[in-house]
């Protein structure tokens, strides 16, 4: 076992070699707090609530008290405050990955078009969501081995290794995620769908919800870009030791993907309330 203060820099990963910038860590908990605060009272306060879009709130909660973690080690590597750190920044995303997923299920229900997407709704969801569970593990499982062996030079760079195989066999599966609902919008944009589309407000009709989902994933595309060239690179990197890197494309990237999710809050969007309803077939007596 490592001693609480010590973490073996050759093999411990690329997000804990050097001491965090304290002010910046706490920048970013007030950030992913306020984010958090915003999303929970949004979700207590639909009726019915949408438990399905617990995964954003949860995610961003994590997210800000990751950073709490990452504060408390700004004087010195700190073995458990790195390994709660790493698990809830670097696993939180996935949580994220996974609300995209069973997002773009509920779009297509809402739409009447689950024939537009590639894959059957249910099993978008099963297997893209379990796909995410198992890289969970598997990151959790190499971050486990890293604090527990990492002095252990040969076991602690088989954590290593595997955190990374978690990155990218979840950035492989994200990317053809992107292929899916590319596809899924290219085929909705030739269908007759403009009313239920545009139905609603700027931020409370389904296409803002489709738009918002597309920059979610790009926002997404570029923080596993960047995960995955992290660990690949190794902790003694350019890469791996730029804390500017690590806010501009890991956490300003998460930070503007759960402010999507507050802006427009898909419940609002994709839950039919009667006044809606009414004002859908005025518009189709008028037609």
């Amino acid at each position: 076992m490592i001693h609480p203060r010590e973490v073996n820099n050759t093999v411990a990963g690329a997000v804990a070699i050097y001491d965090p910038n304290g002010a910046a860590a706490i920048i970013a908990f007030i950030i992913f707090g306020v984010l958090a605060a915003g999303l929970w009272t949004r979700y207590f306060r639909t009726r019915p609530r949408a438990k399905w879009i617990r995964c954003v709130c949860l995610g961003s909660t994590f997210m800000s008290i990751g950073f709490i973690c990452r504060f408390s080690r700004r004087n010195g590597i700190n073995a458990w405050s790195w390994l709660f750190e790493t698990l809830l920044i670097l696993l939180s995303p996935c949580l994220f990955l996974a609300q995209d997923y069973i997002l773009i299920s509920r779009l297509a229900v809402h739409l009447d078009a689950e024939d537009a997407l590639l894959l059957p709704r249910r099993v978008i969801v099963v297997a893209y969501v379990l796909a995410d569970a198992v890289t969970v593990l598997t990151q959790l499982a190499g971050t486990a081995m890293t604090i527990t062996f990492g002095n252990l030079v040969p076991i602690g760079v088989k954590a290593s290794l595997l955190v990374t195989a978690g990155l990218w066999v979840q950035f492989a599966f994200f990317t053809s995620f992107l292929i899916l609902y590319i596809v899924f919008w290219r085929r909705l944009s030739r269908r007759e769908t403009g009313f239920e589309l545009q139905q609603g407000g700027r931020y409370s009709s389904p296409i803002a919800v489709m738009r918002m989902l597309g920059v979610s994933c790009l926002l997404l595309l570029i923080r596993s870009i960047y995960r995955v060239a992290e660990y690949t690179a190794g902790a003694g990197s350019t890469l791996g030791q730029s804390e500017v890197a690590f806010y501009i494309l890991d956490s300003v990237m998460m930070a503007l993907n759960v402010l999507g999710f507050l802006v427009v809050w898909p419940p609002s969007c994709l839950e039919k309330r009667p006044e809606i309803m009414a004002s859908h077939m005025v518009s189709l007596e008028r037609r």
